[in-house]
């Protein structure tokens, strides 16, 4: 529960919103319907194909052990870091939304970028998940 606010003051203003939360009594944490899992995953990107140029974005599930480490990061098909989404953050449900960004907040051209799940154990154990996600634009 909150007050929800706007902070785009950029023409067609179409982002931007947030929600204010009023009391602290207002949060609620969900995390224990998403128990982490036994084997890391990537359970959904979608859509997929999106279209950042018609405000699209795409939403990327992923689940993993809550002893692992994760990182999250987009690249291109020359092998080039795109963008960070995740960095050293426990293992458990995410939900995380992407909108064909690249780090300079700059729209990214369309064409299939690799997504790059990385979880890193206690001891040292590093597992890869690998997805392509495509960025593309609405044919008139």
């Amino acid at each position: 529960t909150g007050i929800v606010g706007q902070y785009d003051t950029d023409y067609p203003y179409n982002s931007g919103y947030q929600i204010l939360v009023r009391f602290a009594t207002d949060l609620q944490d969900t995390t224990q319907f998403m128990p982490s899992t036994e084997k890391m995953r990537i359970d959904t990107i979608m859509p997929n194909p999106f279209a950042p140029s018609e405000d699209g974005i795409t939403t990327i599930r992923l689940n993993a052990p809550s002893n692992q480490k994760l990182y999250l990061e987009i690249f291109d098909m020359e092998g080039r870091l795109v963008k960070k989404l995740l960095t050293n953050v426990p293992g458990g449900y995410y939900e995380i939304r992407w909108d064909g960004t690249n780090e300079r907040r700059e729209r990214l051209p369309i064409g299939i970028y690799l997504l790059n799940l990385k979880g890193v154990d206690a001891n040292g154990k590093i597992e890869f998940i690998r997805k392509s996600v495509v960025i593309a634009t609405r044919l008139h």
